[in-house]
């Protein structure tokens, strides 16, 4: 099991999903966040700045604090 490492931008190594500051990318599914607006693009998730919500897929985006529930996966806290 491995540990999600914190810095600045967030990383969770845990699969293969990769959080960095500035831009978020998340290497499963080629999903892609991008600074100021984010979207997600495996699916129809689109993300835009305030409140972010992904119902689908299990994933979680809420305003301030960042979860993705797939699995095992979780991280929180984004400045």
């Amino acid at each position: 099991m491995h540990q999600s490492h914190v810095f600045l931008g967030y990383t969770i190594t845990r699969g293969r999903y990769t959080i960095t500051r500035g831009r978020y990318t998340i290497t499963r599914g080629s999903y892609t966040i991008t600074r100021g607006r984010y979207t997600i693009t495996r699916g129809r998730y689109t993300i835009t700045r305030g409140r972010y919500t992904i119902t689908r897929g299990r994933y979680t985006i809420t305003r301030g604090r960042y979860t993705i529930t797939r699995g095992r996966y979780a991280f929180c806290h984004f400045i």
